[in-house]
């Protein structure tokens, strides 16, 4: 919600920051609980609404961020991400780009199935295609280009980052 809240204009930007400070309190006692997206999603959406993620570093200081997942080398691999949620496609793409140091990720939010979004259809290693943030002129020329598209479950960044891992986790443990 608060990723969709930070796109959206907000009348009263006191009611947006007291929501996200709540929310942040719940975070920062939850978060041992909180998934890998999760969590560096809640970093990503601190430095947008705060323009700092310094009220993590006690939970950064008991855990490292990234312990309980394998270093993958995705150096030399691209992404593509299409969302028409831009804001949240660009916090999927600099999260996953932390994650994943070396990934080149490219956005792609246009309505209709333009030369820019069947290129990257067309050359990109991997490929998420957020369905519920999508325009139906853009998802069947993409999806005759590829079969391989990775879909999130929701629109927000975290869905992306999670969809994105666990394709990547799923590749290492193929048989």
């Amino acid at each position: 919600v608060v990723d969709l809240i930070v796109d959206a204009p907000c009348a009263d930007l006191k009611r947006r920051q007291s929501l996200w400070f709540d929310l942040q309190e719940f975070l920062i006692k939850q978060w041992s609980r909180l998934d890998e997206p999760q969590k560096l999603t809640a970093v990503a959406l601190a430095e947008d609404l705060t323009g700092t993620s310094q009220q993590f570093l006690s939970v950064y200081v008991e855990e490292t961020l990234m312990s309980d997942i394998p270093s993958i080398d995705l150096s030399g691999k691209t992404l593509a991400i299409y969302s028409l949620t831009e804001g949240a496609g660009k916090r999927a793409a600099s999260v996953i780009s932390k994650q994943y140091p070396g990934i080149d990720v490219s956005l792609n939010h246009d309505k209709t199935a333009t030369s820019a979004l069947i290129n990257l259809a067309e050359k990109m290693d991997y490929f998420v295609f957020v369905s519920r943030s999508a325009a139906h002129q853009a998802f069947y020329p993409v999806t005759d280009k590829r079969k391989d598209l990775i879909y999130p479950s929701g629109k927000g960044s975290t869905s992306i980052v999670r969809a994105f891992d666990e394709h990547i986790q799923a590749g290492l443990y193929a048989f």
